[in-house]
């Protein structure tokens, strides 16, 4: 997760109030609201307990609200009390690049700019929500909804323009894990964005017509903001590809991606199709894409959007890459995986890299995997299984006309253990090979 950048001798933002809004006081942390706090005039914390104990800067503003109303309403509150000319809404754990904040600098009145709320599960799992959370202080309503704030008919209704840039914020926990969709149906403006929350828990439960029928209901919506729609299409083309009715499913993945390239759950549902009926060079082109789109961009355009990440993108690849017959690609893939791990991967990927380079034919890349296996182990740290290995990968290194390297180890495993017969055998090899031929003779002397 990103964290704030504390820069003591800048001018303050006074043009945005920061409004944290706690659901539960242990959210509390006391250091990033103090982070914050350096570079934001005007910062706001929203909670239902009492925080006067908390050693908080005397400077910001604590509201207790009631708990028993929703956050829209509370929301809607605070827009209408605001004196900054935007108010940027956080929740509970999450975190954001001030940097990037205040370079947006008084944001145009008519052209709002959307949240991508990023969370971090375990393994390098994410997901990706859309919300909007800037939005200017204008003495009005601007939320609808219970506990899932949503702007959708105040943008609509008033022609607001959705900026291209977007504002990254980071968290850990579920950021709408607290929505009941009973009490917010029960509203007569509830939020577009419900019948994703309700559809995507359906698609993970497995009720797949169920939510099938809620992605439907919400593209026949004429107000709907373009990251909602997106994620309703790859909602239904998830229900279908789950109901394996794949040609729909491919169809509406296709129109996805036609209408917004940059995302990824679109390219990752074509994946699993193609993956499920081994279709492997399907299924490296379309990885490829999203590899791209991950590497260049790193985020989607569309709401409730799924990552895998780019190492495991990266290992897909390379399997895939085999699989096709595809080696130099490989080898370019697993180099790649090799990078991102900075090195520290196991010897079961050095093996892989060090045969491909041997293969095709790529001497020095050959002699750096093979050092990365080794050099731990020589000259005298060598077991049975791994002596055979090194004699394998050496005798490959031979077959493609290699002996200067090959001649450099024996000679060390020689000299650390001279009546080793086969290092002698290799070593004599392997000098006869570089015309080093009166070494080769001296040595087979001493040993007759």
């Amino acid at each position: 997760m990103k964290h704030l950048n504390v820069i003591n001798d800048e001018k303050k933002a006074e043009w945005v109030d920061i409004v944290l809004f706690l659901s539960n006081i242990d959210h509390l942390d006391i250091n990033r609201v103090q982070s914050w706090s350096h570079q934001f005039a005007n910062i706001t914390i929203l909670s239902s307990d009492m925080i006067s104990n908390y050693a908080l800067p005397k400077e910001i503003r604590i509201v207790c609200y009631d708990s028993a109303k929703g956050r829209s309403e509370i929301w809607n509150d605070i827009v209408s009390e605001s004196n900054s000319k935007w108010v940027l809404f956080l929740e509970d754990d999450e975190e954001f690049d001030a940097d990037e904040l205040k370079k947006i600098n008084n944001p145009e009145p008519d052209k709002w700019i959307p949240a991508r709320v990023i969370q971090f599960g375990k393994n390098e799992k994410r997901r990706q929500f859309f919300q909007m959370r800037l939005v200017p202080g204008l003495g009005k309503d601007i939320y609808d909804g219970v506990d899932l704030p949503d702007a959708t008919r105040f943008i609509t209704e008033n022609s607001i323009q959705l900026s291209g840039k977007t504002l990254e914020i980071c968290r850990v926990s579920d950021p709408v894990i607290h929505v009941n969709t009973d009490d917010e149906m029960a509203l007569s403006n509830f939020s577009p964005q419900l019948y994703l929350v309700a559809g995507y828990r359906l698609l993970e439960e497995k009720k797949f017509a169920y939510a099938a029928g809620l992605f439907r209901t919400l593209l026949k919506k004429e107000k709907l903001l373009p990251f909602d729609r997106l994620a309703a299409v790859n909602g239904l083309a998830s229900c279908y590809t789950e109901q394996y009715k794949w040609k729909k499913a491919l169809a509406l993945a296709n129109e996805s991606i036609e209408a917004e390239p940059q995302q990824f759950l679109p390219y990752l549902i074509k994946f699993k199709i193609f993956q499920l009926n081994k279709q492997w060079n399907e299924s490296l082109d379309v990885l490829t894409l999203y590899h791209e789109i991950l590497s260049e961009s790193g985020y989607s355009r569309s709401n409730y959007e799924k990552f895998i990440s780019l190492e495991e993108t990266v290992t897909q690849l390379a399997n895939l890459a085999i699989k096709t017959g595809l080696r130099k690609a490989a080898l370019n893939f697993y180099e790649e995986l090799f990078s991102l791990k900075k090195g520290n991967v196991d010897h079961t990927l050095l093996n892989i890299l060090l045969v491909l380079s041997i293969e095709l034919i790529e001497y020095e890349k050959s002699v750096f995997y093979f050092k990365k296996i080794f050099e731990e182990y020589l000259p005298d740290r060598l077991s049975e299984e791994k002596n055979q290995q090194l004699n394998d990968f050496l005798s490959m290194f031979m077959v493609n006309g290699w002996y200067d390297y090959p001649s450099e180890v024996y000679d060390m495993l020689y000299e650390q253990e001279s009546e080793n017969g086969e290092y002698r055998r290799r070593l004599i090899v392997t000098l006869s090979k570089t015309n080093r031929l009166d070494r080769a003779r001296k040595i087979i002397v001493q040993n007759m």
